[in-house]
């Protein structure tokens, strides 16, 4: 077996690296890795390596917001990837200055529709 780089748990792009494929036999060195949708593939070390791999292939990439950007009272947090699936549109999970939790569209922090959990709406302020 020829000399190999360990890839195991770096990332590259929206895929994390799990451990080295073993099952795939040829001249190649391939990877499982985990998509930040929960996907897992398995892909040869050059295109990792070399940016040609950075995610399942899945169209939920598009999805992205910036982690801890702000909209309103509104902080990303994290793509709800599950919902994002299901609904077949970007959800965001955030953080209300009031301290609650919700999920939100992309479209409705980006057009501004969506400024807060509801706290807004309860208190009149809008």
């Amino acid at each position: 077996m020829g000399k190999f780089n360990n890839l195991t748990n770096q990332k590259f792009g929206e895929l994390v690296v799990i451990e080295r494929d073993f099952s795939r036999k040829n001249k190649h060195t391939y990877w499982k890795c985990k998509c930040s949708c929960g996907k897992e593939i398995s892909t040869r070390a050059d295109y990792l390596l070399s940016g040609k791999a950075k995610s399942c292939g899945e169209k939920i990439h598009h999805f992205h917001l910036p982690e801890n950007e702000k909209y309103g009272l509104l902080t990303v947090v994290e793509i709800d990837y599950k919902k994002s699936l299901l609904e077949g549109r970007a959800y965001c999970k955030c953080i209300c200055e009031c301290g609650n939790s919700c999920t939100v569209r992309k479209s409705q922090l980006l057009d501004g529709s969506a400024k807060s959990c509801g706290c807004l709406r309860s208190t009149g302020e809008m």
